[in-house]
């Protein structure tokens, strides 16, 4: 798989992931509304203690959250890490394809030329492998 298709398929996952998360928290919002009637008509409003904390949240860096608040955000990131891991793990597996096509295209030219130095051919080789070994660990 390609960098790119890697990428645009994060992307794809990730926006699905963003939108439950939009999904819990309206969820969430609107359970704190209550409905009212003025005669009017129906209308819903928040309760001024939920809209002054929100309203303040809104405006604070992440760095001056609370630690709950903070512990909240950390919560919510804790949900892409098995996205990221994927990503990773299909670069990786790219990588040790490339690795071992490598290792087989140079032992194939080396071994046809007999001036090659064998020691240089097999260190070649086993660096590859112990790239291999880190990757697939």
């Amino acid at each position: 798989m390609t960098k790119e298709k890697i990428i645009e398929e994060f992307i794809e996952k990730g926006a699905n992931l963003e939108h439950e998360r939009w999904a819990r928290w309206q969820e969430y919002m609107f359970s704190k509304f209550v409905e009212h009637s003025n005669g009017k008509g129906e209308y819903v409003c928040l309760s001024s203690d939920l809209f002054k904390r929100w309203s303040r949240q809104i405006k604070t860096p992440y760095s001056n959250l609370t630690e709950a608040e903070k512990e909240s955000d950390r919560k919510e990131t804790r949900n892409y890490i098995p996205l990221l891991e994927q990503a990773l793990a299909q670069q990786k597996e790219e990588i040790k394809e490339m690795i071992e096509g490598m290792k087989l295209k140079f032992g194939k030219e080396h071994n046809r030329d007999s001036n090659c130095d064998l020691n240089y051919v097999n260190g070649y080789n086993q660096a590859l492998t112990e790239i291999l070994n880190k990757l697939t660990k």
